[in-house]
């Protein structure tokens, strides 16, 4: 694995080192633990793959400095989004009738949209203190490792690819590259949303119909909120989630370093997007039913 990692740098190894001069932190301890991460990733996977999390550690750097930046002027608010509460809908039990239907169609609508237009009002875009606690929350969180971990044990069964082998060994190689690629992404994706206000967090619809939740799960996987609590085309992720599985194929095996692994991990990786909304849309509501708390 080195070694393809080493064969396949172009170069980088200046890169690196230029990179780790720019943006090593000033504190002595921090310095320390800048240069220990340097090595163990130069040794380990070579110095492209180094490159990568200097990379994700620079974005992470500069998106912290914002947050300093921001508390030092007092702006931005640590408050999370307050969930809104639909209103009551002024539908009236065992109207069966053709016009109370169209009345309850009607209502459902209205009460659809002033939810909505609650929600915006309530909207309080997030700090760069949050986007930090975002990507971190999102690199590490349990069902994330977990589906990483069944991902690269699935591989190592079937021994893909052979390079790395069917052994733990091969298994830590293979899901380190997974949790390297998601670090990667959430980094790409928060710091280049902060330019333009793009939101990454997930936000859930609890008081919908079930439908409307499922809707909500696909819509949030390709469209963001920005700082007018409307939604957008989530421009960062797009080029978060293609970006860092290209940028992955300089440190992955020959096997899987061409365009079409690209490709189909980057739809591999909107899945997983997809995954991820329905788990933080459903798993309060199914956890509140099971454990009777509050969703």
């Amino acid at each position: 694995m080195p070694g393809l990692a080493r064969k396949k740098c172009f170069h980088y190894d200046d890169i690196t080192a230029n990179l780790s001069l720019l943006f090593r932190p000033k504190r002595p301890i921090s310095t320390g633990a800048f240069a220990v991460l340097t090595s163990i990733t130069t040794r380990c996977f070579g110095s492209t793959f180094a490159l990568a999390v200097l990379l994700a550690t620079c974005l992470a750097s500069a998106t912290i400095a914002r947050a300093q930046g921001a508390a030092g002027a007092g702006t931005g608010s640590g408050t999370m989004p307050v969930s809104a509460t639909m209103p009551p809908r002024n539908v009236q039990p065992g109207q069966t009738s053709s016009a109370n239907q169209s009345d309850q169609t009607s209502t459902s609508a209205q009460a659809t949209g002033a939810n909505n237009q609650l929600q915006n009002a309530l909207y309080e875009p997030i700090t760069p203190s949050e986007r930090v606690g975002w990507v971190l929350k999102n690199t590490i969180e349990p069902q994330r490792l977990l589906g990483d971990a069944v991902y690269a044990g699935v591989e190592t069964a079937e021994n893909d690819p052979k390079v790395d082998g069917p052994h733990w060994d091969g298994f830590g190689k293979r899901a380190g590259i997974l949790l390297a690629g998601a670090a990667v992404s959430n980094t790409m994706e928060a710091t280049l949303g902060s330019f333009w206000g793009e939101d990454p967090r997930y936000f859930r619809v609890p008081d919908e119909t079930f439908g409307a939740r499922v809707k909500n799960v696909i819509k949030l996987t390709f469209v963001a909120r920005g700082r007018d609590g409307n939604y957008h085309l989530a421009y960062a992720r797009y080029m978060a989630i293609p970006g860092s599985n290209w940028l992955s194929n300089t440190w992955r095996p020959d096997s899987q370093a061409d365009n079409t692994d690209a490709a189909i991990r980057t739809l591999e990786g909107f899945g997983a997007r997809m995954a991820s909304n329905a788990y933080n849309e459903f798993w309060p509501s199914v956890s509140a039913h099971i454990f009777h708390h509050g969703n």
